[in-house]
Parts: C-alpha cells; structure tokens; sequence
C-alpha cells in the first residue's frame, strides 16, 4: 500500500508505558510514528510507586522512572518518532481507499486550544483505563497520597509479594473486591479485611442471592472480617499506615489497602466510534495481534488496542507484547 501523503504510518493514542513501547517498536521496523499524548498525569502507570515485574528491574522502578527510560530511547529516534504532549484526541475517522484504510486523528491541544488532523495507515489505541476512588460522604476524594506511598494499592498480582505478614484491607463491594480478595489469599499475608463503605455485598449488580450468599461463607470459611460500616475519612500516611474513620468514630490501621472498586472509565470511545466492540465487562475486543473486532468478530483492518483497554492481565510486560504484536502485523498486513 502506499504510504505517500500520510502523516505517519502509524499514530499511537496515548504515550504512557505501553504507547511508548510500541513508538519505538514502530521505529525499529522503521515506520514513521506520531504519539499524542494527553499528559504523564493522565497514565495510570506513571503513578505506581515501584514497579517490580520487570526483569531488567529487580529492585523495582517508578512508573515515572519507566516512563522517562522510555521516552529517552523515543528520542534515540527522532528521524521516525514524534511525540506529541499535552494534546487530546477527540475523534479518528477511517476511510477506505484503494490503497487501504486511511485514519484521521483529530487532536486538540490543551496549550492552545488548536485542533489538528493527522493521517496514517494505522492507528493503534493505547488509551489505558481509569480507576474507580472511593467516595468518602458522599464524594470523591482523592487517595493518591497514600497510592504514591504506596499504602494504598490496585493490583494484587503486581505487589502482593511485598506483603508477606502485613496486614492489608481491601476497599471494595462487588465482583473487583472479590477477585483481589481471592488472588491475596495466595500470599501469607498477617490479617486481610473488607471494607464495603457502607455497601451490601454486591449492591448495584444483578447477582443472585446465592452468590451473596455463597461470598459470605467464604469470608467466614477464610476468617476475612466483613466491615460494613461507612467510611467518613482516611488518616496515617504521616506513619506509614492506612488509616480509616467509621461512621461510629471507630479507627482502623492497615499497612495498606487495596482498592477494588473496579473502573471509572475503559476509554473506549474511540474504538466504538469507529465500529469496535466491547466484552461484558467493557473491554475492546480485539484478535490475537491486538485488532479490534467490529459486531461480526471481523478485524477493522487498520485498528488496534493494546494495553489495559484489553480484557488481559494489567502487567507492563503483557501490555509490552500487545504492543509487539499490533506493530508487527502493522508492518507486514497493512503497509
């Protein structure tokens, strides 16, 4: 196909660990890329405190860390690799030409409020997703305090080998608590507890009864305390806990505390805009090269998801092969 009249051969939506990776890999396969990237504050990695699934790593590494290693080896390829910060995309519109799909990114900045089009011959979506924060009386707060001090926690199987005879709450209600509950229970942890925050198990889904039924026998059968009580506000980063006050004035320590409170956004817009579908539990759906399927199961030749907008595990390294995988077929099914 030709590649005369683009822009880029490939624009990668999002410049966090994953978008990253991929910018390069295009380079080494020698495409031309344009990243657009909405802010460092914007990637859920760039927050992690330490990072310590990564091989090269051992002793663990910041997200901001990882991310600044990342964009040092964008720059080694300048002549291919473009980086545009502080810039949204608002739409993607794809056409079907002769030589192929055409994609135009339309990007506004946030500096000046100017819009830009970009065409290439492939897009590739690295948008990540957004977590659900508790809400304390009745609205947001904010944890990342205690996210950045790493007491406050959202993934077991990234950190639950540090906890090994803590002692560790987990904030949640509904299907996420009960999937972290679980995976923690295979670390010799000092005391796991549920906080529902004032919560029913499983308030505000459809599970039946049973299910309740059943998820309150396994906390008993595995001597998990079930806290129903509200939550009123948080304390202790000062002496490295995880503090919270109940609704009675109770207070509670835990050296730190998962929240499961599943997403508050899959950033999957702009799939779906463009005919992708979403799983049952809100993912892009996408074949084995990281494509994104349209209502038939049918590849959108062109389009591509990687990352933790796909129904994977959310660890770096997977979300790096996704990346691998959408870049290679790149090049070699659509240019």
């Amino acid at each position: 196909m030709g590649r005369e009249g683009m822009d880029a051969d490939v624009v990668i939506v999002g410049g966090g660990v994953v978008g990253l990776h991929a910018a390069y890999k295009c380079a080494l396969l020698n495409m031309k890329v344009l990243v657009i990237d909405k802010g460092r504050k914007w990637c859920r990695g760039y927050h992690v405190p330490s990072f310590h699934n990564i091989p090269m790593h051992p002793e663990g590494i910041s997200g901001k860390d990882l991310i600044e290693s990342l964009r040092r080896s964008c720059a080694q390829r300048e002549d291919l690799i473009t980086i545009i910060d502080f810039t949204t995309v608002e739409d993607v519109i794809r056409s079907v030409t002769p030589d192929g799909p055409v994609f135009t990114t339309k990007a506004v900045s946030s500096k000046n409020d100017v819009e830009t089009s970009y065409r290439s011959r492939a897009v590739i979506l690295c948008t990540g997703v957004i977590d659900r924060q508790p809400e304390i009386r009745g609205a947001l707060r904010t944890i990342l305090p205690y996210a950045n001090k790493a007491l406050a926690m959202y993934c077991p199987i990234c950190d639950g080998h540090l906890l090994k005879g803590k002692s560790v709450g987990v904030l949640g209600h509904a299907g996420p608590a009960r999937s972290i509950l679980s995976t923690l229970r295979m670390f010799q942890l000092g005391s796991l507890t549920l906080l529902t925050n004032g919560r029913e198990l499983m308030e505000g889904t459809d599970a039946p009864a049973e299910k309740v039924e059943k998820w309150k026998q396994s906390l008993s059968d595995h001597e998990v305390p079930l806290i129903k009580s509200g939550i009123t506000g948080f304390f202790g980063i000062e002496k490295g806990v995880f503090g919270v006050v109940l609704d009675d004035g109770t207070r509670k320590e835990y050296d730190h505390v998962f929240v499961a409170l599943g997403w508050y956004s899959m950033n999957t817009g702009l799939g779906t805009a463009l005919g992708g579908t979403v799983d049952d539990e809100g993912f892009l759906r996408t074949d084995e090269d990281c494509r994104v399927l349209d209502g038939k199961g049918t590849p959108i030749i062109g389009l591509y998801a990687a990352g933790d907008i796909r129904n994977t595990w959310n660890q770096v390294p997977i979300g790096w092969g996704d990346a691998e995988k959408a870049v290679i077929d790149i090049r070699f099914e659509v240019l």
